[in-house]
């Protein structure tokens, strides 16, 4: 094929996906190449797609265009938007304004937030870019470099820990627009295949084998279809290649040469798909290179440690390398660094290499605010370095702040710097197990006393792990005496300090010293042997050196120094720029004004200064400082030399061992401790790895000073906090005491703890003081009915059938207030007294049964429907799940409640609740209605579940309770009152025991039939001047032709009872029924039948005390006489405020048949199923307490029809 254009056409019809099938379709027949299609790339549009599937063919989209579109993603990120708004308006800004450079040298403080920004959007998009140019400036691209391009970018745009905010922002728009592209599976096979047969990423593929199989078996299947094609075109192929090749052999040969061997000028520009791969590349070149060179690699780049382990893989398996290889000294790079804007570390690596490795604004090494390795191997000098970064540099350390979140707590910031203190440490061990020489960084000229501390966990760690590590090694080809050490030699520590620019040496006469005495050492060199004195001291003080080397976790020199102090600058740059400042703004007073003023500034800031002369200055007889590399290489010298260390002193020194191992070796070694002492878990080492990590705990004494002293202080503040606990404590209290004393407690701890221990010896506060309640001293939390506290300690209630047990532990009896109260029974001919109930059927059924036996048992009762169970075990209802909270359900602490299982007085003992009804759902009814309610009883009762609490209006329709909290009882015939004489039962006040009469007119057959009479209607009251209707002699005219109509008159009492037993008739809702004279009550019942009447009245007999004593609603008595009537009983009471429900009877509404007086009884207590209605408190409106009004109707009956 001559040209890469088949054809060109025209298109002037709407180009849909089907006009552009048929037109390429049209173009590949004619050429004849239809079945050789591949695969299809064109755009994103949705057009090409629909022809190229139209047509049948694999269609790629656009690489290029994809990854424009990834990165065209990032615009819709508000982050992005506001960033990038900001830096176009500054920019605009600085270009039309003529002062921008001033105010900017002023404000350029706040704009450092968006400069890092923009140096993380261009670190991060940069490879986005790199990658973009290897599809669009590639001569001849191929679909093979897709899919490792792609690899390339998720490993790129990965999220990591120190990701800022901004970052993370930015990855994950730009990733999530790319992993949705090239999902099909087809098209994912195609792209496999294509980077397995290109020889630039065939080794990148992660299930190689198995694209290898596809290819295989597509080969295998072309090459059946096309051999009997292939046999007949061989001849014609055959003849006209080897025209063609004796033509233009001899040319192909010297052409590849020349296109093979770039301009020297050109090869030192990479193209974009090499960057990309660049550092792919170099690990590559390294694994070849050094299984060719003797087991060793020349390392271009610094390469991570964990993937030069991994990616030497073949090496650590393979046998041990020959003999002959050469020994390579290993040297560890650690330390801290200043807040310079690169690494102290990498920038002293770069002076040693004589070459700039590392960039200047590098990115952080791995670890994401933890610990790193880095290796960096120079082959022809033998030497492999080790670089370690952790969070003891700033750069690190940064990266861990802003990992943190903002509202972590100070325990929460303490573990994990106790965490990275560990790994350092772990870290350090390791560099101490696999080097030669070890050089400390410092980012100034003091020694920080805090290593000491440091060197000493990392000792008494390696005494703990020696054992597993001399197990981990035990397989590897290296000596006895490494083996049994677990390193090659003691390493020698080295340290190297900066100059910060803070020492000034001046040379001027005022000084005081002699100038032409010439000092011995320089005042740097003076400094270097200060520090290796004071170090040395402060290491043989705290044990760190002892005499044999053998034995300490690392050795310094004797006769040789150890400390070199890197000088800093000549001059402070800030005072050189002013200086030249000054300069420049004044003359001097020995130069001419003449001439232009601009040639005599120019001239003089050209002039070169003049040299000093020799031997002016201080130091010119002390001899010449040596440098960084110098000093290092004379301790690696040593090395390479097999010398080793003569560290050792004392009387019977002792020779230390030295193993130069080739790299190979000391490769295999350094895999298998750190897969012991670094991760990752492996099945192999998995046990190794986590009994060292166990072996951990032995640092905590060492570097948690923090948590030391913080301990000390609250052991120390703990007994001043169960003091203030105990203090004024009664022998039993309950849990609202016990949550007062414990605030107390923890005031006076807060005072005195401090440190990242308070929490947790807060906890053992909260703790001690709980079992301290709980052993003997905790009250019985059950209220009773009337809101009582039980007296009791913490006691079990007896189960039934079980007798009280004192002497159990926890006692077994039942609940006790020591409150009592006087109350009648049924009909109120007989009191007694009884205990404050803590249950509802102790209360409401069980008192008055037992009072029924001997006073009214024999009356006649109206009996309401109660529960009658089908089954053997019948369950409670469950509670309705839109119900609130009740009063007293709080949020106190319940993590030490006793169990329930065990049926304790704290946790609703025996089902007993504890909580009031004050709080109650929305729906429940808040007002009184007025019309009759509907029946509850619409469907059958349950014989399943009954009832837990009374009948009220908010529960289930359809379940009935267990017993009946009211009664209803007929004391005998009408006639049996007299009133003249009222009610003839006991404890009721002088005058109060008459019942209100209530006159009811019966009307005539000729009247409306069916009417009844409303109880606060005119007609129930008397009209002053005007006579009854109907009556004879009265006035008007119709009365006389009426007939006579006949008035029945019906007795109605409120009976009230407080706990003393005293009762009273109640005449209106705030008034006590006092009759002086003969004849009876006068006070018609239709002023109390018409309104609300109050549950509780305060008693007419106080006390002595301060607290109001109340009577509660007990009894009604109605006197139904014998006439045509119908009187109906509906009684509801609301025992609290709204939203509390509505109580009433099981049948709510009760005819009372004539000729009779009746009496109903009302409960001693109100509960739910939820709870408790307690009476009210103090300070409370009575009038929220209250039996509604329509207690009563009545109506006449007709006379029945002849």
């Amino acid at each position: 094929m001559r040209q890469k254009v088949l054809a060109t056409k025209a298109v002037y019809t709407a180009q849909t996906g089907i006009v552009v099938a048929e037109e390429i379709g049209d173009i590949l027949k004619e050429f004849c190449v239809f079945d050789k299609v591949v695969a299809v790339t064109v755009d994103n549009a949705a057009n090409m797609d629909v022809a190229i599937k139209r047509l049948q063919f694999v269609k790629l989209g656009c690489f290029a265009h994809t990854l424009n579109l990834a990165a065209q993603s990032l615009y819709s990120s508000s982050l992005v938007a506001q960033w990038t708004a900001k830096i176009r308006a500054i920019i605009v800004w600085m270009k039309r304004s003529s002062m921008a450079k001033v105010v900017l040298r002023e404000k350029q403080d706040v704009l450092k937030g968006d400069f890092t920004k923009a140096e993380h959007f261009i670190r991060l998009m940069r490879v986005l870019y790199t990658c973009t140019l290897c599809v669009s400036t590639e001569k001849s691209p191929s679909a093979g470099q897709i899919l490792p391009i792609i690899q390339k970018l998720e490993k790129h745009f990965a999220p990591l820990n120190g990701d800022t905010a901004f970052v993370a922002d930015l990855k994950n728009r730009v990733w999530r627009n790319l992993s949705a592209r090239y999902k099909n599976e087809d098209i994912r096979f195609f792209l496999e295949e294509a980077t397995a047969l290109d020889p630039r990423f065939k080794n990148k593929m992660v299930n190689n084998a198995a694209v290898w199989e596809r290819i295989k078996g597509k080969l295998l299947a072309n090459s059946e279809e096309s051999a009997p094609a292939a046999v007949h075109d061989h001849a014609e192929e055959v003849s006209v290649t080897q025209g063609e090749g004796n033509q233009e052999g001899l040319k192909t040969d010297s052409e590849e040469e020349e296109e093979n061997q770039p301009p020297p000028s050109k090869q030192s520009k990479k193209s974009p798909l090499e960057e990309l791969f660049a550092e792919e590349d170099a690990m590559k070149r390294t694994s070849q290179e050094g299984s060719r060179s003797q087991g060793a690699g020349a390392m271009v780049v610094p390469v991570d440690m964990e993937t030069l382990l991994r990616e030497q893989g073949g090496l650590l398996g393979g046998a041990p390398a020959a003999g002959g290889e050469e020994g390579l000294c290993v040297v560890g790079v650690f330390g801290k660094s200043g807040l310079q804007p690169g690494s102290l570390k990498e920038s002293l690596m770069d002076t040693l290499l004589d070459r700039h490795v590392f960039p200047t604004f590098a990115s952080s090494l791995p670890g994401a605010g933890g610990c790193g390795l880095q290796v960096l191997h120079e082959p022809e000098r033998r030497v492999l370095y080790v670089l370690m970064s952790s969070a003891c540099d700033s750069r690190e350390l940064l990266r861990t702040c802003a990992a943190m979140s903002s509202g972590s707590a100070h325990t929460d910031a303490h573990e994990l710097w106790k965490s990275l203190e560990r790994e350092h440490c772990l870290h350090l061990l390791y560099m101490f197990s696999v080097c030669h020489v070890m050089l400390l960084v410092h980012p100034n000229h003091t020694f920080d006393v805090t290593y000491d501390r440091l060197f000493r966990a990392v000792d008494a760690l390696r005494q703990k792990v020696l054992p597993l590590l001399r197990a981990a090694i035990k397989d590897c080809p290296v000596s006895k005496e490494w083996k049994l050490n677990c390193r090659p030699c003691p390493p020698r520590l080295l340290f190297v300090f900066h100059m910060n620019g803070t020492l000034k040496v001046s040379t001027g006469p005022d000084t005081g010293a002699n100038p032409e005495k010439p000092k011995k050492h320089s005042p740097r060199r003076r400094l270097q042997h200060a520090l290796e004195d004071q170090i040395y001291r402060i290491f043989r003080k705290s044990r760190v050196l002892t005499n044999q080397s053998s034995n300490c976790v690392f050795t310094v020199p004797v006769n040789q120094a150890f400390v070199y102090v890197v000088p800093g600058p000549e001059e402070d740059p800030v005072g050189s720029v002013l200086g030249q400042l000054q300069a420049q703004c004044a003359l001097g007073e020995q130069q001419s004004v003449l001439g232009p003023k601009r040639y005599h500034l120019m001239r003089r800031s050209t002039m070169a200064p003049t040299p000093p002369e020799v031997g002016s200055g201080p130091f010119s007889g002390a001899p010449q400082d040596c440098s960084l590399k110098e000093f290092l290489w004379q301790h690696i010298e040593l090395v390479l030399s097999k010398k080793g260390f003569d560290d050792s002193v004392g009387r019977n020194p002792q020779p230390s061992h030295l193993e130069l191992p080739s790299f190979s070796k000391w490769l295999q070694v350094a895999s298998r401790l750190h897969q012991v002492m670094l991760g990752p878990l492996e099945d192999e080492h998995k046990e190794l790895l986590l009994k060292v990590q166990n072996q951990l705990k032995v640092l905590e004494g060492f570097l948690d000073a923090d948590a030391k002293f913080s301990d000390s202080r609250c052991q120390k503040a703990l007994p001043l906090a169960h003091s203030a606990y105990q203090s004024n404590l009664p022998h039993n209290y309950t849990s609202t005491v016990h949550k007062n004393q414990l605030a107390q407690a923890l005031r006076v701890y807060s005072q005195h703890a401090r440190g990242v221990a308070f929490q947790r010896y807060a906890l053992q506060l909260h703790d001690d003081c709980y079992k301290f309640w709980s052993s003997g001293h905790q009250l019985c939390e059950e209220r009773s009915l009337s809101d009582q506290h039980c007296v009791h300690k913490f006691h079990l209630l007896p189960q039934p059938g079980e007798k009280p047990d004192l002497d159990h532990n926890p006692p077994i009896l039942q609940h006790n207030s020591r409150g009592r109260s006087t109350s009648s029974c049924n009909c109120g001919r007989k009191q007694a007294t009884r205990e404050d109930p803590f249950d509802l059927q102790a209360a409401n059924y069980d008192f008055y049964k037992a009072l029924e036996e001997k006073c009214c048992g024999k009356l006649e009762h109206l009996d309401f429907p109660v529960f009658e169970s089908s089954t053997a075990d019948p369950a409670p209802a469950s509670e309705p799940e839109q119900q609130g909270p009740a009063e007293g359900t709080g949020p106190e602490d319940k993590s030490h409640t006793p169990g329930e299982a065990q049926s304790l007085s704290l946790a609703l003992s025996l089902g007993h609740s504890t909580d009031s009804l004050e709080h109650f759902g929305e729906g429940d009814s808040t007002e009184a209605p007025r019309h009759k309610r509907p029946s509850l009883l619409d469907r059958q009762p349950s014989t399943v579940e009954y009832l837990a609490g009374m009948m009220h209006s908010g529960c289930p329709k359809g379940l009935l309770p267990k017993f009946s909290s009211w009664s209803l009882l007929k004391l005998g015939p009408s006639k049996l009152y007299n009133c003249h004489v009222g009610l003839e039962q006991p404890s009721f006040l002088p005058g109060s025991s008459f019942l209100l009469p209530w006159d009811l007119v019966i009307r005539s057959r000729s009247e409306e039939e069916g009417l009844s009479q409303s109880l606060d209607s005119s007609g129930l009251w008397p009209v002053p001047n005007k006579s009854v209707s109907g009556k004879r002699g009265g006035p008007g005219g119709p009365g006389r032709s009426r007939r006579r109509d006949d008035v029945a008159r019906l007795y109605v009492g409120f009976c009230y009872e407080d706990s003393r037993g005293r009762r009273f008739i109640s005449s209106g809702p705030d008034k006590i029924l006092k009759v002086l004279g003969p004849g009876g009550a006068k006070e018609p019942a239709s002023r109390v039948l018409s309104t609300d009447m109050p549950l509780y009245m305060p008693s007419p007999s106080q006390g002595r005390g301060l607290k109001l004593h109340l009577a509660q609603l007990s009894h009604l008595y109605i006197l139904v006489p014998d006439a045509p009537l119908e009187v109906t009983l509906s009684p509801q009471v609301q025992p609290g405020p709204p939203p509390c429900p509505l109580f009433h009877p099981e049948q709510p509404e009760v005819v009372l048949p004539p000729d009779g007086l009746w009496v109903l009884r009302f409960p001693f207590a109100f509960a739910t199923e939820r709870g408790p209605c307690f009476p009210p408190k103090d300070g409370q409106p009575l009038s929220d307490y209250r039996l509604l009004r329509g207690v009563l109707r009545a109506c006449p009956v007709p006379p029945p029809h002849p």
